[in-house]
């Protein structure tokens, strides 16, 4: 992994170990809209009606946000282990290009997520601000503890979020999990 360790030089993290993506497919009861979509677009009903896929989605995902995956082996084509699933690593390394993306379609409604892993070296303990933006939601870890997590309540909408990250003299795994209920095309 010494080769996916990096500093802050370029104030952003440019080299990751990026899994295969996770997926399990989620069923929930179906059920039937009977406006006509002019009529449903901006009506009360549309304000209030809960995808019960959604619903379950987030249900399942709270229930996972606090367990960190297991780092089996962090090379490329190295494994982490995801809720019970080994998922294979690979290397995206993005240079000036700070976002980890993960783009698919699915045409069974499923919660997907994906494990990014890197390695971030300092010379002294310090404080630094990190800045993350999500279109489902993330969970960090930072040597193993949650550190923070966040999810935007609309679907497909970037949510920018900052916190202190409480980096030891030393290397720091950061350990990133980000999930999404695909339930067509569907960025993470």
């Amino acid at each position: 992994m010494s080769y996916l360790s990096t500093g802050l030089d370029k104030g952003f993290v440019t080299r990751w170990l990026v899994s295969d993506t996770y997926r399990r497919t989620l069923e929930a009861e179906p059920v039937s809209i009977m406006e006509e979509s002019n009529v449903w677009a901006g009506s009360t009903a549309a304000r209030t009606h809960v995808n019960p896929l959604k619903k379950l989605f987030l249900e399942e995902a709270q229930a996972v946000e606090d367990v960190c995956p297991e780092l089996i082996d962090l090379e490329p084509g190295g494994v982490v282990r995801y809720q019970g699933t080994d998922l294979v690593l690979d290397c995206q390394f993005s240079y000036d290009d700070p976002f980890v993306n993960v783009s698919t379609f699915d045409p069974t409604p499923s919660f997907m997520a994906v494990v990014a892993v890197a390695g971030l070296s300092a010379e002294e303990a310090i404080e630094v601000g990190a800045t993350c933006e999500i279109k489902g939601g993330f969970t960090l870890f930072l040597d193993g503890r949650k550190i923070h997590h966040a999810r935007p309540e609309v679907r497909n909408e970037g949510l920018v979020t900052e916190f202190p990250l409480r980096l030891r003299k030393g290397l720091n795994i950061i350990t990133v999990v980000m999930d999404e209920l695909a339930e067509r095309d569907t960025d993470c």
